[in-house]
């Protein structure tokens, strides 16, 4: 049981490290991550803001450049996963929730209706990086209480494998 629980604990701190390692890989190649990391607890919520701001950061790249609004919001989405399963362009339902990225969809399609597209895109462009170092702060709070739990029990099995030899051996005299 013991065992169980010690690779369970160095799969968490695997997982972890692994997906801080893939964080900073893909921030510095300004890349989405694949959407199967949304799925976890702990890093979902990160996941999704990280890929909305780059949804809105491409769109702004391509606005940049002249292209619509519409255009560019179409055109980023296809280049991120999450956003492009939304579906932007099409009716979002009244059942959907922010949590699920729906929102900011919803948002921009409200903003479309009105001919205020390109200041709503630049004004959650500028939203979602406050979003996406909210949500960090909130995984690294979380991530840290993980990792000291799973810490503390392995120092507890090292001390018992430790010292357990000797009492067995006072026992054996």
């Amino acid at each position: 049981m013991s065992a169980l629980l010690l690779l369970l604990a160095a799969g968490i701190l695997i997982f972890l490290f692994w997906f801080l390692f893939l964080l900073c890989r893909q921030l510095r190649r300004y890349m989405p991550l694949t959407a199967g990391y949304q799925r976890f607890p702990v890093v979902g919520p990160v996941v999704l803001a990280y890929h909305q701001y780059l949804w809105l950061s491409y769109a702004g790249l391509l606005r940049s450049t002249g292209m619509p609004a519409a255009e560019a919001l179409r055109l980023a989405a296809t280049r991120v996963p999450l956003i492009s399963s939304h579906g932007w362009r099409e009716p979002v339902s009244t059942e959907a929730k922010p949590a699920d990225g729906f929102g900011l969809v919803a948002d921009l399609s409200v903003a479309e209706r009105l001919g205020k597209l390109d200041e709503e895109a630049a004004f959650q462009q500028e939203a979602t990086v406050d979003t996406l170092l909210a949500t960090l702060a909130r995984c690294r709070r979380r991530a840290r209480l993980v990792l000291t739990i799973c810490v503390y029990y392995l120092v507890a099995m090292f001390v018992a494998a430790m010292y357990l030899p000797i009492f067995s051996l006072g026992s054996a005299i």
